[in-house]
Order: C-alpha cells, then structure tokens, then sequence
C-alpha cells in the first residue's frame, strides 16, 4: 500500500542519507595515526659548517639553505635553538664585511688609490661626504631656515596674539624634524 502525503524519495534524499551514513561511520571508527618519531636534525655539524662557510665568504642565508637542501627557516630555527651556531652564523656573516674593510683601508693608503678612499668616506660618513641631489638641504640647513623665518615673524607680525600662534607652530616644526646626526666615527671590528 502506498504512503498517502509523502513524496516519493528523489536521487537528492538519497544522496543525503549516504552522505549521513559516511559520516556516521567515519565517527564511529577510531583513527590509528602513528606516532611522530623523534626526527633527526636536519642541520647536522657538516651541513652547519657548510652555510657558515658559504656566509663567511659573502653568500646569504638563501644561498646557503638552497646549496645544503633545507629552507631558510630551518636555519633560522636551529639557530633560535642553538645560541653556539647562532653565534658561528653572525661571526660568518660579519667577516666578509671585515675583510672588505680592511682590503679597502690597505687600498686607501696608497695615494694612487685615492678613490677608495673616497668612497669610505662617503659611506662611513654619509652626511658629511655622501652624494647629495641636487638643491638638497640637510636638516640642520632646514633648522637654519625655520628659524630664520621665526625672526621674520616676530618683527613682522604687529599682533602679539597671532605673532605667539604662528611662532608656537614653527616651534612645533622644528621639533618634529629629526635630529641631526652626530659626527659618526666608524666602527672599529672587534
């Protein structure tokens, strides 16, 4: 005897209750995963000495982690882990830039090779030697400048009221400029 007031069951109804009966299975059944075994290493004392040695000779991190097979981050995590190979990692690192200084002051010496010694100079002391663009203006040139005009307001200006706002503004100017640089020295490698 048919059912009075049911539709009869499409292909969607079915669908349905097989997709309920997978799930319910899928709850049902305990999943065996196997344990994460303790894996070795990756960066073992050859591979770390090789990206120190590939960093102590000017490579980067990339360089290094691409020539040993590794990503960079796991260079960078075993380092976090390991405060010695972080310490082998930055002294490699620092000796080309070492070694570079000291070609160029053994290069600077020599009055034939006066442009080494130029271009120490412009980038240990950039602000006094560098490049500049043309029509440039360094910051204590703009301090001279605003100051300069802070004068001009104050004679200028009859209101002392408005003369008070005005100042009160270059003021406020002056002091949201950055500071000049001191005289740098260059850094002497320890």
């Amino acid at each position: 005897m048919p059912r009075v007031g049911l539709a009869p069951p499409t292909e969607y109804h079915h669908r349905c209750r097989r997709q309920m009966i997978r799930r319910a299975r899928r709850w049902a059944m305990p999943t065996l995963r196997p344990r994460k075994q303790r894996v070795k290493p990756k960066l073992d004392d050859i591979r770390r000495r090789e990206i120190c040695a590939i960093l102590a000779v000017g490579g980067t991190r990339t360089l290094a982690a691409s020539y040993v097979g590794c990503h960079v981050e796991t260079i960078r995590n075993t380092a976090s882990r390991d405060p010695d190979f972080a310490l082998q990692l930055r002294k490699a690192e620092i000796s080309p830039e070492i070694a570079y200084l000291r070609s160029l002051q053994t290069a600077a010496q020599d009055s034939k090779q006066w442009r080494a010694a130029a271009w120490a100079l412009e980038r240990l002391f950039p602000d006094r030697y560098g490049p500049r663009k043309a029509q440039a203006i360094t910051i204590s040139q703009m301090t001279e400048i605003l100051n300069a005009l802070g004068t001009i307001v104050a004679d200028e200006v009859p209101v002392k009221k408005y003369r008070q706002r005005v100042l009160e503004r270059l003021a406020e100017l002056i002091a949201d400029l950055p500071k000049p640089k001191a005289k740098s020295r260059p850094r002497r490698a320890s």
